[in-house]
């Protein structure tokens, strides 16, 4: 009986703890669930797509990364410059439809999955002191 309950009750914490999901300040996605994840009506949330190579060669991402985790937000995001070709084909078909949202080069605050503002990721704002543009949008949307 004991070792039942045990069972049990380690049944319920993992579940739990399953359920309150990866908690990464930023989470990195392949496109396709990228994609479908940004889309859901229920979705809010920031998401990124890094498609410049700068941002790629220049550590952009851990930066967002300590942003995101200071402020206790999550941001999703796709990095096609280290998506194989065939992935890289497809995105770049994708950015030619008008009725796709895709938030390249940028970060989107997505509310219900629409759009609900923007933030271009530039040299400028990764350097930025203390990147405070990049923390207000944050702080703003949360």
């Amino acid at each position: 009986m004991k070792r039942w309950m045990l069972v049990m009750l380690f049944a319920i914490v993992a579940g739990m703890l399953a359920a309150c999901g990866s908690g990464e300040p930023v989470e990195e996605k392949e496109y396709d669930a990228f994609k479908e994840e940004i889309a859901k009506e229920d979705f809010t949330g920031f998401a990124y797509i890094l498609s410049d190579y700068e941002a790629e060669d220049n550590g952009y991402l851990p930066v967002l990364e300590e942003v995101f985790e200071e402020e206790e937000q999550t941001l999703v995001y796709f990095n096609d410059q280290q998506a194989s070709d065939d992935v890289h084909e497809v995105f770049n078909e994708d950015s030619k439809k008008k009725d796709l949202f895709l938030p390249i080069d940028t970060i989107a605050y997505i509310e219900n999955g629409q759009p609900a503002a923007e933030l271009e990721v530039t040299e400028e704002l990764i350097q930025e002191k203390d990147q405070e543009t990049l923390r207000t949008f944050v702080a703003d949307h949360s």
